[in-house]
């Protein structure tokens, strides 16, 4: 989508298309998630390593097409649908993204999942009918992200935990304290500053 872009030659977007249409033919199904680990279809819903890509290139591959492609932000569309159905959800008034899996809701947070606020904002586009709600789904996250963070004295987020509220608590258990450098929550927070010009966010 890049190189079509930039060389101005639509061959390029037909090339990055095909792709999507030989994955979306070959692994039709309710959910729509490719296993990365097995490689097989699954209705395991992990919006993290490994997957992360597939979700964000689609809706970035609408947008560097210059948007002509419906299909392909009718996908994006029909996958932020079912995240949010399923891994999108609100404990004690608060807006976290999960994993789901087999009918429960595992509540973890890896970072590397944060980018996806940033690629919610990037989809809420004017041929989005859901635009003004997907926003603000994605104002959600970035902000609760943002509070994640300040829970710690560094003000850095860990790179893995899961929570639970216990008598109204927040409470944190670490699977990796460590943080290394990743860039998806200022991403987010950047896209959003991009998106909606909130001052809030720079």
């Amino acid at each position: 989508m890049t190189l079509a872009e930039l060389t101005n030659n639509p061959k390029y977007i037909e090339l990055s298309t095909r792709l999507y249409r030989h994955l979306w033919t070959k692994f039709p199904g309710k959910v729509g998630i490719v296993d990365v680990n097995q490689s097989n279809r699954s209705d395991i819903i992990r919006i993290t390593g490994g997957a992360d890509s597939y979700y964000e290139y689609i809706i970035k591959s609408y947008i560097l097409s210059g948007r002509t492609s419906s299909k392909i932000l009718e996908k994006h569309m029909k996958y932020l649908a079912m995240i949010k159905e399923k891994a999108i959800g609100k404990v004690n008034n608060i807006t976290i993204l999960h994993d789901y899996d087999d009918d429960k809701i595992i509540y973890w947070i890896r970072h590397l999942s944060t980018f996806y606020a940033g690629t919610i904002a990037t989809g809420a586009v004017k041929e989005n009918s859901e635009w003004k709600s997907d926003l603000n789904t994605a104002e959600e996250l970035t902000h609760r992200y943002y509070k994640l963070y300040n829970l710690f004295k560094t003000g850095l987020g860990a790179d893995m935990f899961d929570y639970d509220f216990v008598d109204g608590k927040f409470i944190i258990s670490f699977w990796s304290e460590s943080y290394i450098l990743r860039p998806e929550t200022i991403e987010s927070i950047y896209s959003l500053l991009k998106f909606t010009g909130k001052e809030i966010y720079r």
